[in-house]
C-alpha cells in the first residue's frame, strides 16, 4: 500500500516582491496622511492662536476704550484677564507680536500708507525658521487665508505703531503671517451714548472719557453736559436763611488737562482748584484718576446777588449731575444751541 506525501510550496520571488510593493504603497499613503494631518493641526493651532490674540485685543478695547497699552503681549496675559498667563509661542517656537497702525483695507502688495482709515490692531508671527522653505511658505498662505485681514510679510515692521508691509514670502527669507482687526463695533455703536454719569458739588472734577476713532479716521470728541440737581439760595454766611432764586446755571470748564481752571465764582470760597469743594484733580485716593478732567461749576443768583459773594460754603448745599459721551466728528449739529459742552 503506497503513501502519498503532501508537498508545500513557498512564495515565489515575484509574489514576495508584489507583497512588499503593496505594503510600501500602503505605508507611503499612511505616512503621507499623517504628515498632511500633522501639517493641518499645526496650521489650525497657529490660526487659532492668532485669532485668540485678536479677540483679546478687541476685548481689551471694549473694556478700556483703546488698544492694549503698552503694546506688548504681556499686557493681555497679565492676570489672565484677556489671554492665559501661560500663552505659548507658535509651533515653530516663535513669539506673537502685537501692534497698532493705520492700514489700507484690504492690504495690497506693497501696502501703501494711509491715514484715512481707522487704526487697526494687528498681530504677527514668523512661520518656520529664519530661512523659509516652500513648505513653510505654503503654510503661511494657508494660515493667512483663514484670518481677518490676513496677509504674509517678509520682515517685521519698523515699530509697533506701523503695519508690516504685505509681501509674498520668498524661499530662504523669513516669512511672517500678519492678521488685523478694526475697532470693535460695540465701542463705536455705544460711544455716542451716555457712558458716564456722576453727582458732584460745584468745583469737583469730572473725568474726560477716552474716545475711540470714528469711521473718518479721527478721534471722537469728548463732550459733557452738566445739569443742576439741587440749588439753594444761601447768600448769608453759615445761615439757613433762604432767598428766592432768580436764575441759575451749570456748566463745565477745562477738559484738556488734569488741572482744569477753577470756577470763576469759586466753590466753597475757593476761586481756583483748591479747597474742600474744589480739590485738585487726580488726588491720591482709592479711585485716583490721572487723565484729563473737566471742572463742574454752578452760578446761582438771588435778589441779594450771587450766593458765592458772602457765603464760603454755598457749594456744599448744591448738587450737579454730570454726563459724558463721545461725539462723532460728522454728527449733525442741528441748531447753534448745543446741550453738550466740548
Amino acid at each position: 500500500m503506497g503513501h502519498h506525501h503532501k508537498q508545500w510550496k513557498g512564495f515565489t520571488l515575484l509574489e514576495m516582491m508584489l507583497v512588499m510593493a503593496i505594503m510600501a504603497t500602503v505605508m507611503a499613503m499612511v505616512l503621507g496622511f499623517i504628515q498632511q494631518r500633522t501639517q493641518q493641526l499645526r496650521d489650525d493651532k497657529t490660526t487659532a492662536q492668532l485669532q485668540q490674540v485678536l479677540n483679546a485685543g478687541l476685548a481689551y478695547y471694549v473694556v478700556n476704550g483703546k488698544w492694549p497699552d503698552p503694546l506688548v503681549l504681556s499686557t493681555l496675559t497679565t492676570g489672565s484677564t484677556y489671554l492665559p498667563s501661560t500663552f505659548l509661542n507658535n509651533f515653530w517656537s516663535n513669539p506673537f507680536v502685537i501692534g497698532t497702525a493705520p492700514a489700507p483695507t484690504p492690504p495690497v502688495i506693497p501696502a501703501p500708507p494711509s491715514s484715512s482709515v481707522p487704526a487697526l490692531f494687528y498681530v504677527y508671527t514668523r512661520i518656520g525658521t529664519a530661512t523659509s522653505t516652500n513648505q513653510t511658505n505654503a503654510e503661511a498662505l494657508i494660515i493667512s487665508g483663514q484670518l481677518s485681514m490676513g496677509f504674509t510679510a517678509t520682515a517685521p515692521p519698523a515699530s509697533t505703531t506701523t503695519m508690516p508691509t504685505a509681501r509674498t514670502c520668498v524661499v530662504g527669507q523669513p516669512c511672517y503671517v500678519v492678521a488685523a482687526v478694526n475697532i470693535p463695533g460695540q465701542s463705536l455703536n455705544t460711544a455716542s451714548a451716555i457712558n458716564f454719569a456722576g453727582i458732584y458739588h460745584p468745583g469737583a472734577c469730572v473725568p474726560v472719557p477716552t474716545c475711540p476713532i470714528d469711521p473718518t479716521g479721527a478721534a471722537m470728541t469728548p463732550q459733557i453736559i452738566v445739569v443742576p440737581l439741587s440749588m439753594s439760595g444761601l447768600n448769608d454766611y453759615r445761615s439757613m436763611n433762604l432767598y428766592p432764586i432768580n436764575s441759575f446755571t451749570a456748566y463745565a470748564l477745562g477738559g484738556t488737562s488734569n488741572n482744569p481752571p477753577g470756577c470763576p465764582n469759586g466753590a466753597g470760597g475757593s476761586p481756583g482748584p483748591s479747597g474742600p469743594d474744589a480739590p485738585p484733580c487726580g488726588n491720591a485716593d482709592a479711585n485716583s484718576y490721572t487723565g484729563n478732567s473737566w471742572r463742574a461749576c454752578a452760578k446761582i443768583i438771588t435778589p441779594k446777588g450771587d450766593v458765592s459773594t458772602g457765603n464760603d460754603w454755598w457749594a456744599q448745599s448744591v448738587y450737579l449731575g454730570a454726563f459724558t459721551r463721545c461725539s462723532p466728528n460728522n454728527e449733525p449739529k442741528g441748531s447753534n444751541l448745543q446741550v453738550f459742552t466740548q
